[in-house]
């Protein structure tokens, strides 16, 4: 049991991982000259190509047969239009803020899931829950340097962030949606179909004869690899052992990876005052989970 919940977190890591280096791989494709439809489009075809494959090759070798377009299958390509939009906003954000930036703003999703919470049971969230999300608003204020350099950050960039968090907390909701007989790839593929969708019906404007396919085999293979394959395939392995308590804590590792790969490889800058609000930002995730955390560590009952 033990060894099943080591590799579980190790998986659950490497996806969380995986989401962190997208953002400095989107600046560097933007200072490459490629565009927003490009980066994105290229990103999820990718991803979809390889779980269309992986799909036949599955079904082909356990006999299987191709998932059915019935209620669950439709349900999981809805949701995954919820996770092709927040990619799209965050990519849109990246356009005007720095990616150290825009990553504390997708976290949001920290408070922001326990305001819809609360909305959904239609009560007040607890003590513990309305702390936590102080400390998170609090983090935000310092991470993103608002006190000193708020009349220095792009408001577009900023509410296309905070576009992305929204957005990113109904996808959250979403992904809860169980679909009995569908193995972990057929979701993962029909997820994608619902992203790819939606990403070309907001692209739809931005098509044109201009469109760099050179993209699909530079920087649109890695964005597909680590944003739309390895983090499905690890999280979906990973986060059912380990579950959500633990599992939000364990992804909460894409804030300081995402700001470390801006700071190593892109000219942004982090001051001392930007990281506590990160840490704080992460205080703020183990408040929320406490509960779970500690019902995970309880032995369980002979």
């Amino acid at each position: 049991m033990k060894n099943t919940l080591t590799r579980a977190v190790i998986y659950v890591l490497g996806g969380a991982i995986s989401y962190g280096v997208l953002a400095t791989f989107v600046k560097l494709a933007y200072d490459g000259g490629y565009k927003l439809v490009e980066v994105t489009m290229a990103q999820y075809a990718i991803g979809l190509l390889y779980f269309i494959v992986a799909a036949l090759i599955s079904n082909i070798k356990y006999k299987r047969n191709p998932v059915s377009l019935g209620r669950p299958a439709l349900w999981l390509m809805a949701g995954g239009t919820t996770f092709g939009l927040t990619g799209y906003f965050y990519y849109l954000a990246l356009q005007y803020i720095p990616a150290s930036i825009a990553v504390v703003l997708l976290m949001q999703t920290v408070w922001m899931g326990v305001i819809a919470e609360s909305i959904r049971q239609r009560k007040m969230p607890s003590p513990l829950h309305g702390a936590a999300v102080i400390v998170a608003i609090a983090g935000t204020v310092l991470a993103t340097n608002a006190i000193t350099q708020l009349d220095q950050l792009d408001i577009r960039g900023l509410l296309w962030g905070l576009a992305s968090a929204v957005v990113y907390t109904i996808a959250l909701y979403t992904s809860e949606v169980t679909a009995p007989g569908i193995d972990d790839t057929g979701k993962s593929l029909c997820m994608l179909i619902g992203a790819t969708t939606a990403l070309a019906l907001v692209n739809v404007r931005a098509f044109d004869t201009t469109f760099n396919f050179s993209i699909f085999w530079t920087w649109g293979l890695l964005l597909g690899v680590f944003g739309t394959i390895i983090p499905p395939l690890f999280l979906n392995k990973g986060l059912p052992v380990t579950g959500l308590g633990m599992g939000s804590v364990l992804i909460s590792i894409e804030i300081p990876v995402s700001i470390l790969m801006a700071v190593t490889f892109l000219p942004e800058k982090v001051s001392p005052l930007q990281w506590v609000g990160v840490g704080c930002i992460l205080c703020a995730i183990l408040l929320i989970n406490y509960k779970r955390l500690s019902a995970k560590s309880e032995p369980a009952a002979p």
